[in-house]
């Protein structure tokens, strides 16, 4: 049994060593990473670390209007990465899976799931705790103001499941959920992140037990909104300067080329949620200094966080001045 993170990045080098760090000290023993067309140092930094043995690393090439997270959903399926009763769970690199129970770690959520095939764990979302500039650490005390529990935007969900016959791979277009086979599952087979059997009447639960591949399947209903097993703290804005990276970057899940209406002044204002504090995820603070502490000092490792940092530096100017003319 594998405990696998899976994710697809593009321009993420300033976060991918606190971001790996964390899930490591939390259990996960099998991370893969899709990227594409980085120009910050992503890809020379995840490569980096798959030389080193610590993350699998796969660099795709998008067809014109691919879209990346889809397509890196389409490989892996096609490559079989996932096996017969891994434990799998799609987090993107400005999210972590915070668990409750336990100790917080994934062998405590995965006692917690018992002999259910899954678990859908909502978002909770953290804004920039008033901060102009990134110090280096979302898992500290700078970045731990975050949206009420009653905030509309945290009603979307990842899952934490259980790769079997039932389950037919990863998504290509709902990415928060698996792809299911029809009608081999029920509700019953999956918690909410209150531990409770997911809500019976749920419209988007009906279709994905179906097996459809819908973008909405990503939203849960108020009656399965609970973080009582897990969260994602989503920290979706970051900080002015990387909102405007991020602007600058596009989307995953869309088609790459055109606009991004996405990531606008309104997104930000919206997301950027500093309604209370939440602390929960800090008693991994010092296992995740040491973390980092370790990987940077894989030489090719601590070397390639150096160049990207320096060159995200001048893409954070660039991207700011950008926005000032706009």
């Amino acid at each position: 049994m594998r405990k696998v993170l899976f994710s697809a990045m593009k321009n993420e080098a300033p976060f991918i060593l606190e971001w790996l760090a964390y899930h490591k000290a939390i259990g996960f023993d099998a991370i893969v990473v899709f990227s594409n067309n980085s120009d910050d140092g992503t890809t020379e930094l995840l490569d980096a670390l798959a030389e080193a043995g610590e993350i699998t690393h796969i660099q795709q090439e998008l067809a014109p209007g691919s879209s990346a997270q889809g397509n890196a959903a389409r490989l892996a399926n096609e490559a079989n990465l996932l096996q017969q009763g891994d434990w799998v769970i799609w987090i993107d690199a400005d999210e972590f899976l915070n668990i409750k129970v336990g100790e917080g770690r994934v062998d405590d959520l995965i006692a917690a799931v018992g002999d259910r095939h899954g678990v859908l764990i909502p978002w909770r979302l953290f804004g920039d705790g008033h901060e102009a500039r990134f110090e280096g650490r979302f898992i500290s005390e700078r970045f731990s103001w975050a949206s009420a529990f009653s905030a509309e935007e945290n009603r979307e969900a990842k899952t934490f499941f259980r790769m079997t016959p039932a389950v037919a791979g990863l998504a290509q277009m709902g990415i928060h959920r698996p792809l299911l086979v029809p009608d081999q599952l029920k509700h019953r087979d999956f918690l909410n992140a209150k531990g409770e059997t997911l809500f019976r009447k749920g419209r988007f639960h009906r279709r994905w037990f179906r097996g459809e591949d819908f973008a909405m399947n990503s939203r849960i209903g108020e009656e399965d909104m609970g973080w009582d097993l897990a969260q994602i703290n989503h920290y979706s804005v970051r900080t002015p300067e990387y909102f405007a990276l991020k602007r600058a970057r596009g989307r995953g899940w869309k088609a790459e080329g055109g606009r991004n209406t996405r990531h606008t002044d309104e997104f930000y204002l919206r997301m950027n949620l500093n309604d209370e504090q939440d602390t929960s995820i800090l008693r991994f603070e010092e296992a995740v200094t040491e973390g980092i502490a370790r990987l940077r000092a894989i030489p090719a490792v601590g070397e390639r966080e150096r160049e990207a940092i320096a060159h995200t530096n001048k893409l954070l100017q660039q991207a700011t001045e950008c926005t000032d003319a706009a």
